[in-house]
């Protein structure tokens, strides 16, 4: 019996529940295109996740409201930090801006 190389199992193997492995190296595939994106999330996240492996505009679409939401508690912290008397030079630096960057994008008086 000759095996091509790298063995991947026998033909129609459905070990993984009921997924092939030519499916299981291609949602390998699909996670190191994500690279690092979700390199906080659990196992069984990234289990229920698996969902976006075939449908990418869907996690398009969720990373884009996460950074929505981010965004606004960046800029809610800003506001906290002036309020409690950090000043731009503060902000700037915790976010690798300038003074005058932090002023720039956050200071909207």
């Amino acid at each position: 019996m000759s095996r091509s190389v790298p063995y991947m199992g026998p033909s129609g193997f459905r070990g993984l529940g009921g997924v092939g492995a030519d499916e299981v190296v291609a949602r390998l595939h699909a996670f190191e295109l994500l690279g690092d994106c979700d390199e906080e999330a659990s196992a069984a996240e990234l289990t229920a996740q698996l969902f976006y492996l075939s449908a990418p505009l869907a996690l398009l679409s969720r990373c884009r409201d996460s950074s929505e939401k981010a965004e606004r508690e960046l800029v809610s912290a800003v506001r906290l930090s002036r309020h409690q008397g950090a000043s731009w030079q503060d902000i700037g630096s915790t976010l690798g801006l300038s003074a005058e960057g932090a002023r720039a994008r956050f200071d909207t008086a």
